[in-house]
């Protein structure tokens, strides 16, 4: 499978909230890189190294952002690196109804059917602004006494993402 078609495929699945195929293709050493670089309000910033670094990430996405959409609209790649703009729509996790549609840029490096880095670009600002109250509402969720976690586990981990760690 070429690298254009490995990226291709995690973005389908990506898209309808499946990340099995992106685990099953993640490199033992990956680097994913935020488009957050500091302290935002959002607990996803910097870089997140190997298959534990990828699924902290991935689990901090799902705990304040429902992502509808994830759809490539162009991707160029060399062989190896493979280049995404993708239109994503996504919703806050404590207000499901309030969408934004958004453009993302994805760079992925892919060597042997393996993802060896992921970069993501995008407007951190607007995103920010349209998910910090979620982030705080999780992290509230997640370290308040007198919150019971056992009734609500889709905030600590998605259920597709829950197998797919297993």
């Amino acid at each position: 499978m070429s690298a254009t078609d490995l990226v291709r495929r995690v973005l389908a699945a990506f898209e309808s909230a499946d990340v099995e195929p992106l685990l099953s293709v993640l490199d033992d050493n990956v680097v994913w890189k935020s488009a957050f670089q500091h302290d935002t309000g959002l607990r996803i910033r910097g870089e997140y190294h190997g298959r534990a670094g990828a699924l902290e990430i991935i689990s901090e996405i799902a705990m304040i952002a429902h992502f509808s959409r994830f759809h490539p609209k162009e991707i160029l790649s060399d062989g190896v690196v493979v280049w995404c703009l993708v239109e994503a729509e996504a919703a806050p996790t404590h207000n499901l109804a309030d969408k934004r549609t958004f453009d993302a840029a994805l760079r992925c490096r892919v060597r042997n059917g393996r993802i060896l880095e992921i970069q993501n670009f995008f407007d951190t600002a607007s995103l920010r602004a349209h998910l910090v109250p979620a982030a705080a509402k999780a992290a509230t969720r997640e370290t308040s006494p007198d919150c019971d976690l056992a009734q609500t586990p889709e905030l600590v981990q998605p259920p597709k993402l829950a197998q797919a760690a297993a």
